[in-house]
Order: structure tokens, then C-alpha cells, then sequence
């Protein structure tokens, strides 16, 4: 029989109370929970990952280097026919505290693509770099630590024409689909004549950087959505964890530790994984322009799968052209670019998982991996805005609440980095009223001063 979609798109009133919790900005990301992949070989990288992860399992970073590795590992070799055809390229950023595991997933997936040259140089200054590697190798994955750097200097240097050149590549990389992608780095009439174009290029990138870092990379008082408009950061699907849960004694630490060694999964189980997909589905790593070129397996979504993304798809839009008639810019910004991020998803789902066409089950997983993207960017690029009325003591109060739903005893100089800018002195006047009003506690540690919830406050928010 016909399988039944599990997501329904929701009714009128639905939206509209959805609508509203997104315009105030008050975003539970951890109440939404990463759907579990069917798929057994992302079951076992997001293992070997949070194996590797000194502070305890990271299962939101562990998907999005699980994501980087296997939308690399497709590379030219699927592509989805929905609309015109979509590749799996993603670009995936992870933001977090310092020291909360970043570097778990970054060492993962270099030592997972290892010896493959499919690893980019990273940390470049144009266009005609990333373009005369890719031109060459065809398929590229880059990998980035401290990112913000980069950003901030793109930031800062708007004007410098080479750095402009590499973020429109960039943009062209990811919508191009089987499309060729022309390379001209100048403007001038001889140039033109030389112009080359880019053919069957696939480009992924993963980068890592703290949440306060990544937002300090931003100027101040960004026009309302500006850097998605521009079409650059809102092709990122973005992941963050919750701050670190120190273990209360000794002990617990050491059984932790027992545990997580215990259930150890070798890399080489996903390296064997990977080579024997290249075998099995011959692409660009190894072609020359002498020898016939590979065609990509192409997928269809299914007919339920279909029905429901164009049901998606129909109230998306509707919701967009709300947004912007409101002048709620940023949140039309973030839905108007996730259909084609949930395509991709979808099909690294279903060819990884060795289906015939785009299913019902893949289509529901990647809208709930994109749900905690977008809550997550609607949270930073709103932090970045200044969406956030700081002198709302209310709304910040809520933003605390919500926050000490999901992480217990938070350090409290920690609980400033989830709420919008706003002074000492101002911070520390709304916790002494939330202290005073018995809906916090504030603990004295020769640490520093943890915050949590009353135990009576919880499960209420």
C-alpha cells in the first residue's frame, strides 16, 4: 500500500500560532529534536563521533559532519529531478560555546576523507582559486576551524573585488545544479573572449566557529535579513548544541567515559563504507577529459513524497509573501531557501540508503533536520539584527526560561551568550528579579555562579 506521510502541513491555526512564536524570537532549538536517520552507515559516523567527543555525545554536530561526509560522498554521482535537477552539495556550519566539541566532527570527517583528495585548501582570497581547483578535481569538500576569521575579513571588504568573485562562486556552486558555472574573473572585453566554464563541479563545505565569534563577525545594525538576501548564508544549514552538562561528581565522569570507550566505532568502518560506494557508483574522482563520462543515477520523489512537498511548498510560500508584507525580512529570507536545502537532504537519505526514488520517509527526515537549521539561524541572525527588544526585561526573562528548560546549572557568564546584547549591569538586575521572583536559583561555586531552574518551574514554559 501507498505509505502514509508522517508531516501534514499544519492548518490555518497552526500557522498562525507558529507564525507568532517565530516573530517574537523566542526559539526553543533544543525542544526540537534531530529526527534519528533510518539509515545504518549515518548511524554508525554520528557513533564515531560522538565516541570521539571528549564532553559526552554532540548528536547535533555529529549530523552535521555526518552530513558533510555523505553529501561529499555522492559528489557527481546522484542528482534529484524535482523542478530541474538539484545536486546534494551542502554547506554546513556549526556554532557552539568554546570547548563544547567542535573539534570532534572536524577531525572526523578529515580523517574519513583521507587520502582521497576530495579535502580543498580552505581559508581562500577568491573565486579563481576555489575554480581552478575545481576545474581540475571536480569534486571538492573544504574544511574550516575558526571560521568567523573569514567572515569577518568578507565582512570588512566588501569592496575587494577577488573576495566578491569567491561568494559568488560560491552562491552559483550550490543552485547550479548540472548547469555549467562560468568562470571570468574580470570584465574586461579581452577576458571574455578567454572565459572558461566550469563544468560538472560539486562543492561542500563545513565549518566550525564559536556562536559569539560568529555573530561579533557581523556588523552592527545589519538591515533587517540583509546577509540572507544577498544569498550567501542563507544556502548554510546551521547546528548548535546546548552548552556542556559538567558530570556532578567524579565518579559519573569516570562511567561516562567507560561508556562512551565501550561502544567505540572504528573510522575504518566508514572509510571500507566509502570505497566500496565509489566502486559501486563511478563519478568524477579519477575521470579525465579523454575518458566517457559517468552519468549521475538520476531520483524521483515518490508520488506521496511529491504531493506532500508541493503541499509544502504552496503554504511556504504564502507564509514568505506574509513575512515580507510585514517586513519580517529575515524570516522570509530563512523559509524562502529551505525547500531547496530539504531536497538535498532528501536525497542523501534516500542514496545512501540505497533507494529507487525520494520517499515519503527521507522527505520527513530532511524537513526535521532543516527545522533545527532554521530555528538555529533564526536565533543568531536575529541576535545579529537586533530584533530583540533589550529593553523588553519580559522577553528576556522568557529567552532565560526557555533556555534553562533544556541545560540544567548553566555557568552564568555562558547564559549571556544566549541572549541578545545587553549590559552587565542590566543582566545581572533581571537575574536577581527572577531570583527574588523563585523562578531561578543562583548558585555560588568556586567556578562562578550557576544558574537553574526551580525544580517546580519546570515543564511549565
Amino acid at each position: 500500500g501507498k505509505t502514509v506521510p508522517k508531516v501534514e502541513v499544519v492548518d490555518d491555526e497552526e500557522e498562525e500560532e507558529e507564525a507568532d512564536y517565530v516573530e517574537e524570537n523566542i526559539v526553543n532549538i533544543f525542544g526540537h529534536k534531530l529526527p534519528e536517520s533510518r539509515c545504518e552507515i549515518f548511524r554508525k559516523y554520528v557513533e564515531l563521533v560522538n565516541n570521539s567527543s571528549p564532553k559526552g555525545d554532540i548528536p547535533h554536530f555529529a549530523t552535521a559532519s555526518a552530513l558533510a561526509f555523505f553529501s561529499t560522498c555522492l559528489g557527481n554521482r546522484f542528482v534529484v529531478n524535482q523542478g530541474g535537477i538539484v545536486v546534494p552539495n551542502l554547506y554546513v556550519y556549526i556554532l557552539g560555546e568554546t570547548a563544547r566539541g567542535k573539534n570532534a566532527p572536524l577531525k572526523i570527517l578529515r580523517s574519513t576523507l583521507q587520502g582521497t583528495e576530495l579535502i580543498g585548501q580552505g581559508g581562500r582570497d577568491s573565486g579563481q582559486s576555489l575554480g581552478d581547483d575545481l576545474d581540475k578535481k571536480k569534486v571538492l569538500c573544504e574544511i574550516y576551524d575558526e571560521h568567523h576569521n573569514d567572515i569577518k575579513r568578507m565582512n570588512s571588504q566588501m569592496s575587494n573585488g577577488a573576495l566578491l568573485t569567491l561568494q559568488k562562486l560560491e552562491n552559483q556552486l550550490f543552485t547550479s545544479g548540472d548547469s555549467p558555472v562560468p568562470l571570468n574573473w574580470s570584465r574586461s572585453a579581452e577576458a571574455d573572449k578567454r572565459a572558461r566554464e566550469l563544468h560538472d563541479a560539486y562543492y561542500c563545505k563545513f565549518a566550525a566557529c564559536t556562536t559569539p565569534s560568529f555573530i561579533a563577525a557581523f556588523p552592527k545594525g545589519e538591515e533587517k535579513g540583509q546577509m540572507f538576501e544577498s544569498g550567501y548564508m542563507n544556502r548554510v544549514l546551521f547546528f548548535t548544541e546546548p552548552p556542556y552538562q559538567l558530570p556532578k561528581t567524579v565518579e559519573e565522569f569516570e562511567r561516562l567515559q567507560e561508556q562512551r570507550l565501550a561502544k567505540k566505532v572504528d573510522v575504518k568502518i566508514i572509510r571500507e563504507w566509502m570505497f566500496d560506494f565509489f566502486r559501486e557508483n563511478p563519478s568524477h574522482p579519477g575521470y579525465s577529459p579523454g575518458m566517457m563520462k559517468p552519468e549521475p543515477k538520476v531520483l524521483k520523489f515518490s508520488a506521496d513524497a511529491k504531493k506532500l512537498f508541493i503541499r509544502k511548498q504552496f503554504f511556504d510560500e504564502v507564509e514568505v509573501e506574509k513575512l515580507k508584507a510585514e517586513g519580517l525580512y529575515l524570516d522570509a529570507a530563512i523559509i524562502a531557501r529551505s525547500n531547496e536545502k530539504i531536497i538535498k537532504l532528501a536525497l542523501i537519505d534516500a542514496a545512501i540508503c540505497g533507494d529507487q526514488e525520494v520517499g515519503v520517509d527521507s522527505l520527513n527526515w530532511a524537513i526535521g533536520v532543516e527545522k533545527h537549521s532554521a530555528l538555529v539561524a533564526l536565533e543568531v541572525f536575529g541576535r545579529i539584527e537586533g530584533r530583540i527588544n533589550t529593553n523588553d526585561d519580559g522577553a528576556i526573562e522568557d529567552r532565560i526560561m526557555n533556555t534553562l528548560l533544556h541545560v540544567k546549572n548553566i555557568p552564568k557568564s555562558r547564559l549571556r551568550n544566549y541572549l541578545p546584547r545587553i549590559s552587565s549591569q542590566k543582566f545581572n538586575m533581571i537575574i536577581n528579579h527572577m531570583a527574588l521572583s523563585k523562578l531561578i536559583v543562583e548558585t555560588k561555586t568556586r567556578g562562578g555562579s550557576r544558574i537553574s531552574l526551580v525544580e517546580n518551574k519546570k515543564g511549565k514554559k
